[in-house]
Order: C-alpha cells, then structure tokens, then sequence
C-alpha cells in the first residue's frame, strides 16, 4: 500500500515538473520576440478621420476598405502608398441603386430599338446634375453611354426617323448632363485612381457616334438634330449632292464667340444616298474637366497652355485629309493670356502631346477673340501662354478700384451724417435713407472682395448671386423712399407703413426675386473672367426685368408726390410757410434713380470691354453719383439744416424747440384708432406747436398754419429757419440757404 502511494506521488511530481517549466517559457519566448519585430520592421500609415470616415491603421502597399455612403452600393478604396501617405479616397467603385440596375440593363440589352432608346432615356434621367452621387456613378453612367453608343440601333439604322432622333437626342443630353461642372470632382477623382484618359475616351467615342448617326440619317432622310445646352452645342447635318455656300454654327453668337464655319465644296465624297454630312460641336466645359499635365502628361505642350473651349468637326464620310480648304475656327479666350497658337488634338500621335499645330494657322487675333483656319476635321483648341498669376481676366485695376472707394467715401459721409443728426433711428424717411446708403455701401465691398473670385466656381457664383441681390435691392429701396413720400403727402398717414413694411419691401422682395432667377440660371453667376452678371447673358434679365419694373413703379409714386406737392403749394394760404421745402426730398428721389441706372449699365459695360476708356468713364460718373448722393441727401436734408443751424447757428434755443417736433412721425395713443382723429386733433395740435417754434424763430406772430394741406406738409417737413436776424454773420446758415435755393 505504501508503495503504490510513493509511486503515485512519484508520477504526480514528475508531470508537474515537466508541466510547469516548459509553459511559460514558450510564451515568453515565441509571443515576445515577434510582435517586436513586426513594430519594427513593418511602416504602416497612420489612423486618419477624412470627413465621415474613420480609415485605420494600414500596412504599405495594401487598401483600406470601408462601406460606401449612404445609399450606395459597395466599398470606399483608399491606398497606404511606400512612404506611409494615404492615397485620395476611391469611390470609383460605389454605385447609387439606380445606375446599377440600368448597369445590369445595359449588359442584357437586346438588339430591339426600342429597348435602346428607352434605356437612353432612364439614363439621361438618371444622370442629370446632382443626380450622380459619387465618382463610381460616373463611371457606371459611362459605361452605359458607350454600350448604347455601340448598339446597332443606328449602324444598321432599320428603325423610323422618330426613333433615331428621339435616341440622338436623349445621347447628346446624357453627354451634356455627364460633361456638366457640377461634376468636375467626380470626373478628377476618375483621372487620379482609375483613368487619366476618361474625358478623352469619351471624345473619341463620341466622334464614332457621330459618324454613324449622320449615316442613318442620310438613310432615313433625317435632314438636321441640333442641340443647345449651357455645357455643349451640338449639330448634325446632311448636306444632298450639288451643294454649296458654308455652313456657319451657331449662327450667332450669345454667350461667347466661339463659332465654327465649314465651305461646303469640302465634302467631295458621297455616301451611298448621294448624301454627305457635317457635325460641329463645341464643347464649353471640358477644357475645365480634363486633367491637369501632372496627371496626363499628353495634354502638356511647348506651344502653352489650353485657353478655349473644345470645337469638334466630324465630315460623313470621311473626306481626304488634309483638306483643300481650311475650316474656320473662331475662339472666346477663357484667360487673359499672349501668343495664340491654333493646334488640332490628334490621339494616334506617339509623341510626348496630343496637340498638332501643322495644320492650322492663326488668321487673327484680339484682346479676347482669336480666328484659326485648319486643315482637318478633328478636336481642336486654342493654346496661348498664360502669365504666372494670371488665372483670370482681371476687372478691377486702378481707377476702377478708386470710382468705387471716392463714391464710398460720399456714401459713408451722408450715412455718418444722417446717423448723426438722428441717433435714434426713429424717423421714418432718415431710416429708409439710412438703409438704402448701408445697401449700396454694402454692395460695393461685396463688388471689390469678390468679383475676382474666380478660383472657386462655387464662391464665385455664390458672389454673383450675393451681387445681383444687393443691386437690385438698391433700387427697392428707391421705390421705399417713393413709396413713403407718397404715404406722407397725398394720404397724410404715419400709421398706414411702418418700418417693417419698408424692410421688407427693400430687403426681402428682392430676396424673393433673386432666389427665383438663381435657381433657373445658377450657372449664369460667374464665369472664368469674373463673378459678375454678363450684359451679353440672357439671365441678366433677371436683374434688368425687375429693375425695369421697379423705376416704372417708381415713376408713377413720384407723379402722384409731385400732384400732391402742387396741389398743396396751390392751395396754400397767405402768410403759409414756403412749399419749396418740400423738392429736396422729391429732387433727391428723382435725380438719383436713373443715377443708379447710368452707373450699373457702365459698370457692366467697363466690366465686359475690360478697356482703361471704360473703366474711366464709369469712375468718373460713380464718383459724381456718390457727391450728388451727398448733397442730395445730406447737405440739402432738411433735418441736417435744422441740425446744424441748431449746433452752429444764433437761433439755437428755438431751433431746438422746434426740430424734434417737426419730424416726429408719431401720434398719440387716443389717435391711433381714428384716422379722422389724427388729421383733426392731432395733426391740428402738432402743427400749431410747429407753427408756434416757427413764429418764434421768424419772430413773426402772424405766422399761422389753417389748413389742411400745411398741417400734411408739416408731419413730414419742419420748417426751416428763414429769418434775416445775424444772417450775414452766420456763414454756414448762408451756405445752406444758398445750395437749397440754387441747387
């Protein structure tokens, strides 16, 4: 017994020794020494938040993968590169629900043209502006357009007329939609992580389709598709046999003066219909889409760099090369730039760039319109040398610059003044005015910070917009001042407007009318030479139409003032004060109106000519504008006269009785009620009182104010300190008798 027991102890201490030792060794051993050399000998890129996404630690050489945004479909790439910097986010892989389903479409598309044509127009539906979420809808849009491109629907053409069109039609768009600046991101994401040739490809395709849609509708007797959209214009023609003259496209010019025109005696060869045919298309946005030379090395060239949009030629069939005559190509310059050098894009060259400038030739050039003849039919572009620095077409030089900063200057003198004299903000007229000076104040800051703001597409809108508002808003508060003469003198009423009513009539209705026109044209705010309204863009009518609108309104106020005042100044009693101090506030409102027209349209037109001439004629009649500005409504301002005669003039203790009273536009609380109340007691008592400082002033006690036409007059317009006492000695209270007489 006693030896089972010491053998059993025995086993027992053996195992424990061979167990106990070992263990913890092994894995200080084995676990220790690796995760140590991993540290060491494997660089990683760091933890990194982009936006929403939370990217991990990641070994070199190897992809990160998290899930796409929102509602698509798939997985977001980003690549840890050798020196351990993470690569731009890949979302060339994310595909919205819609673009995948008409994907797989796509790929079981039968040979039937209806089948085409429908699937042509889910696309253009699904591709319009902002309808592509990230990079990977792009590609997928794409993809679809080349699979219909490649369709047999137009090369073996046995469909009708309606069909092709229609299909023509629906391709053109999608390709305008996809060409669209609003996706110039998604499109630069596709040249850095997919392909550096995406918008060149796409060309290339289109040429293809041009040729073959021009041949089915040679065969279907389809004279002419034309398109015209703000990213492209398009035009496909057949031309019969025996034809002759040029074919000029578009045959005028709007927005810009790119223009293109082809002798017809060029298409020698016939198809099989004794037809031949032409598509010109100018395409306004790809220049801005392409790659930078960084990415794609082939659009570099020695001659400079890429100053126009894409014109595009395409001759059915194809004609002998070079051709007998040349093609007229006509270029708006996108950049003030030198040396315009005419090239062709030609994609088979193996050199190191795909611009060929053997043969084309400059025929003449100017300030910012270039004409080139070429022979050949191909993708053609405009190159010129773009100074360092100069990105855009600059409008503010010098004198500009001073117009604006001298008529400020006059601006912010009258508003300090106006402040000054009313501190309370409590009148009527000086708060409108007040408001009107601070609009246009506010407006040329906004005018000299922006409008060259043409680096962000975006902000440079944003500024056109901003400006648009802030003009148009200017001439509402003209209609605000006309508005409340009117209320004042011919309705003798200081309740019916209050100064709510006026903000929201200077403010918030153009604010309506802005948002309106910005949405429709958008796109039209800004280009590549400034943030400004073109005069030669149709959405300027946006600004022009309401303006137009607001000085015809303006006008019609003005008239019932004027009827008002003279009808007063007719009725008027003897000894009554003198009515004349009523055409300050009327001179001020008339004058300055077509002021702020002149101005505006010079302005746009010195903008637009980009001239010194220009520029000088606009500074000079600003500054003018901004001196009659502050005459008009600062040194002839009735409640300025008062004021200062108060602060520098003999007559101080009764001017300051009277001013206060004078214009107070507000009534008792037991006349709020009743109009008739207001005009029979408190109209009555107040211009007694009014009447009474006034007598004071003139020391004249016949001074009496009986009707009702003075007592209007006097809610508005206080008297002025006429009398003859130490005049002489009071220079200043002569200066001002002088400009308000004479003026």
């Amino acid at each position: 017994m006693r030896t089972k027991v010491m053998l059993v102890w025995l086993c027992g201490v053996l195992v424990a020794y061979w167990i106990s030792p070992v263990t913890p060794v092994t894995e200080a051993s084995t676990a220790t020494p690796v995760s140590t050399t991993d540290t060491l000998t494997t660089p990683t890129c760091a933890e990194e938040t982009v936006g929403s996404y939370e990217w991990p630690a990641t070994e070199i050489g190897a992809n990160a993968t998290l899930l796409c945004p929102g509602s698509t479909e798939g997985d977001v790439y980003r690549y840890c590169d050798n020196d351990t910097t993470w690569s731009i986010q890949d979302f060339t892989r994310c595909k919205s629900t819609v673009l995948a389903n008409l994907e797989l479409e796509a790929l079981d598309l039968d040979d039937s043209a209806s089948s085409a044509l429908l699937l042509a127009v889910d696309l253009q539906n699904a591709s319009k502006p902002s309808k592509l979420i990230v990079s990977g809808d792009l590609v997928a849009a794409t993809s679809i357009l080349y699979t219909l491109i490649e369709h047999s629907l137009l090369s073996s053409c046995n469909t009708t007329s309606s069909i092709v069109k229609n299909f023509t039609e629906a391709i053109l768009m999608v390709t305008s939609q996809l060409l669209d600046e609003d996706y110039s991101s998604l499109w630069n994401e596709v040249h850095q992580v997919s392909d550096a040739n995406a918008v060149l490809n796409l060309l290339q395709k289109l040429t293809t389709f041009y040729d073959e849609t021009i041949s089915c509708m040679s065969n279907i007797d389809i004279h002419e598709v034309q398109l015209s959209t703000v990213n492209m214009d398009a035009s496909l023609i057949t031309v019969p046999a025996n034809a002759s003259g040029k074919y000029v496209y578009p045959t005028v010019t709007t927005t810009n003066n790119d223009q293109v025109t082809v002798p017809i005696d060029l298409l020698t060869e016939l198809d099989s219909n004794n037809k031949s045919g032409l598509a010109v298309v100018i395409y306004r946005t790809v220049t801005s889409l392409l790659p930078s030379t960084d990415l794609n090395s082939r659009l570099a060239s020695s001659e400079g760099q890429l100053n126009s949009d894409i014109l595009s030629v395409v001759m059915y069939p194809s004609q002998v090369q070079p051709l007998e005559q040349p093609i007229l190509l006509q270029y708006s310059h996108l950049q003030s730039a030198t040396n315009p050098v005419c090239a062709l894009m030609n994609y088979a060259l193996t050199t190191s760039s795909i611009w060929s400038t053997d043969e084309c030739e400059t025929v003449s050039t100017a300030s910012d319109v270039t004409s080139c003849n070429c022979f050949h039919a191909t993708h053609f572009a405009l190159l010129m040398t773009i100074e360092d620095g100069s990105t855009v077409k600059v409008p503010l030089n010098s004198i500009l610059v001073a117009g604006v900063v001298v008529a400020m200057f006059f601006l912010l003198a009258t508003f300090v003044m106006l402040l000054f004299v009313n501190r309370s903000f409590e009148f009527d007229w000086a708060l409108v005015v007040k408001c009107f000076l601070f609009t246009m104040m506010v407006s040329d800051i906004t005018f000299l910070s922006g409008i060259n703001a043409t680096v962000d597409m975006m902000i440079c809108r944003m500024v056109g917009v901003i400006l648009h508002y802030l003009y148009l808003s200017v001439f509402f508060w003209m209609l605000a001042q006309a508005v409340l003469l009117e209320l004042k003198i011919v309705h003798i009423s200081s309740a019916s407007a209050s100064v709510f009513h006026y903000c929201l009539l200077g403010w918030v209705t153009p604010l309506l009318v802005v948002a309106g026109a910005a949405g429709l044209k958008h796109k039209n705010y800004g280009n590549s030479y400034y943030c400004w309204l073109s005069i030669n863009d149709p959405a300027v009518y946006g600004f022009i139409g309401p303006t137009v609108f607001v000085i015809i309104v303006n006008v019609v106020v003005l008239c019932f003032v004027i009827h008002g005042f003279l009808t007063i100044k007719k009725n008027r009693h003897k000894g009554m004060v003198d009515m004349n101090k009523l055409k300050p506030a009327i001179r001020a409102t008339i004058i300055t109106l077509p002021c702020l027209m002149i101005t505006w349209f010079l302005k746009s037109f010195a903008i637009e000519k980009n001239t010194e001439p220009t520029y000088t004629v606009y500074a000079i009649c600003n500054i003018l504008q901004g001196i009659l500005i502050f005459i008009l409504y600062g040194v002839l301002d009735v409640q300025v006269q008062i004021f200062y005669r108060n602060k520098f003039g003999h007559n101080h203790k009764a001017v300051q009785d009277s001013s206060p009273k004078a214009w107070s536009d507000k009534t008792s609380e037991n006349n709020k009620t009743s109009p008739n109340n207001f005009r029979a007691s408190s109209l009555t008592s107040f211009s007694s009182r009014a009447s009474e400082s006034v007598a004071t002033i003139r020391n004249d006690s016949t001074a009496s104010i009986s009707s009702a036409a003075t007592r209007r007059f006097l809610v508005f317009f206080p008297e002025e300190d006429t009398g003859v006492t130490d005049e002489k000695d009071d220079l200043f209270a002569w200066t001002f008798k002088f400009l308000g007489t004479n003026i």
